[in-house]
């Protein structure tokens, strides 16, 4: 039996200051949606973001191959800032 849970992040208020170094609502998308289908590789289930942005994004990197439950936070802030363009 498989079994799921529910992470809603919210962030404390002392943690107000903090910035994550890319676009928060561009980050929340970017994780929201890999998350969203889960079984797709990151190349899959980002497309639509990649074709949203219109960012010159590399797709052939190999952590496009990777499923989201195998980055961390900093792995979605750097593929945050890669769809920003920045």
């Amino acid at each position: 039996r498989a079994e799921s849970i529910l992470i809603h992040p919210k962030r404390h208020p002392m943690e107000m200051e903090f910035s994550l170094g890319c676009d928060e609502k561009l980050f929340r998308m970017v994780v929201k949606t890999a998350f969203g289908q889960r079984r797709k590789t990151l190349r899959n289930s980002l497309k639509p973001i990649i074709a949203s942005t219109g960012a010159a994004v590399d797709t052939t990197d190999p952590v496009f191959d990777l499923r989201p439950e195998r980055l961390g936070v900093d792995d979605f802030v750097a593929l945050t800032v890669s769809l920003q363009g920045k």
